[in-house]
């Protein structure tokens, strides 16, 4: 969480420093031309905020680990459910090209449980819930539709429990932060002036991390070694600033 918190306040840092850049005096004598949309055609450059909603879906690897290395056994699981936040951002317009920069942040319900190891004393569950991520996107302009791709780093936990009966310690839970990068495309579309409506598809890859559930409860329960993927389709609603 804490490394995600500080990705998003340097892009919003760089993001901040741009527009101050863009409005500084000019020499007079050496004017600078600005790309502009042709005459006629809606407007995509300004900074705007919006709002999400949608699903999300993925795999997540569960690779067993003991104290003498890996035992073989992967049981994934693939948690799923709804995703909403917010989102930000500043698009910078060149002609029909639009380049931008966006930050987000928002909850989630995705999760998972399943028995583990063919007994029904034994599960396993995976629960997801946040996400954040830093994007840049590039798009072409068709008047107010706007198709793009975006890529960047992503941000998110993953809370693995452990239940079985009969045991000592019949539950144990273990949360870590992940990072990873995404890809994704969508479209966004003018509705107003000021109002963005859009749709997206994003990929997420995060790196493995080690959920050590044997130093936790001595040896009661393998280790895990935890890595997730998750695919999100999801609908914004947008409001520019200007326009």
């Amino acid at each position: 969480m804490r490394r995600f918190q500080c990705a998003l306040l340097a892009a919003v840092a760089a993001v901040g420093f741009a527009s101050v850049a863009s409005a500084a005096d000019l020499p007079t004598k050496a004017p600078v031309y600005k790309a502009a949309p042709p005459q006629g055609m809606y407007n995509w450059s300004g900074l705007y905020l919006g709002l999400y909603a949608g699903g999300t879906w993925g795999n997540t690897d569960l690779i067993y680990f003991d104290t003498t290395g890996p035992i073989g056994q992967n049981n994934p699981l693939k948690p799923s459910g709804f995703i909403f936040g917010g989102l930000a951002g500043y698009n910078w317009q060149m002609d029909r090209w639009v380049l931008g920069v966006e930050g987000e942040f928002g909850g989630s319900t995705a999760k998972q449980s399943a028995i583990a190891f063919t007994t029904a004393f034994f599960n396993e569950e995976d629960k997801n819930s946040w996400t954040g991520r830093i994007r840049g996107r590039v798009g072409y302009a068709f008047n107010n539709v706007l198709p793009f791709v975006a890529g960047g780093a992503s941000f998110t936990d993953h809370k693995i429990t452990l239940i079985e009966a009969g045991i000592s310690i019949p539950q144990v839970s273990i949360s870590h932060d992940h990072t990873g990068w995404n890809i994704g495309a969508g479209f966004d579309y003018g509705i107003t002036n000021n109002w963005i409506g859009r749709v997206e598809y994003i990929y997420d890859r995060y790196e493995q991390i080690n959920y050590g559930f044997i130093a936790l409860t001595g040896d009661v329960w393998s280790d895990r070694r935890v890595r997730p993927d998750s695919s999100t389709v999801r609908g914004s609603i947008i409001y520019k600033f200007g326009g």
